[in-house]
């Protein structure tokens, strides 16, 4: 079976302080909309990111993994139930937040994202 050639563009996103990983700052949620803690982005956001419209979120927010979710589609988001504020967010953006606990996960440092490891989702 041949492989199709993909090319990619990389944009660096340098992060400020000791931060684990970018998801842990920014996460797309559909395109043209992004949940992030900007003051962590040393340059701000990626080029092709930069007139995306922003739900921005506290250190507090970003250290307790809100930007671990998973996107289920362009208008749900797997998240911790914990994040009133952010559900409150999605849904002024016409996501549909889905809670979900994961406190068991939460405990060594994860969230939602690190147990499913999505490789490839396909449109319905």
């Amino acid at each position: 079976m041949a492989c199709a050639s993909i090319s990619y563009r990389v944009h660096a996103m340098p992060i400020n302080g000791p931060i684990l990983h970018a998801l842990g700052v920014m996460c797309l949620l559909r395109e043209g909309l992004l949940m992030a803690h900007l003051p962590a982005l040393a340059q701000g956001l990626p080029e092709p990111l930069k007139d995306w419209q922003v739900i921005e979120i506290t250190r507090e927010e970003m250290d307790a993994h809100a930007t671990v979710g998973v996107s289920l589609d362009d208008r749900h988001y797997m998240i911790d139930p914990r994040f009133n504020r952010i559900m409150d967010e999605l849904v002024r953006h016409d996501i549909e937040p889905v809670p979900t606990p994961c406190d068991a996960v939460g405990f060594w440092g994860g969230a939602i994202r690190c147990v499913t490891l999505p490789l490839r989702r396909d449109a319905a």
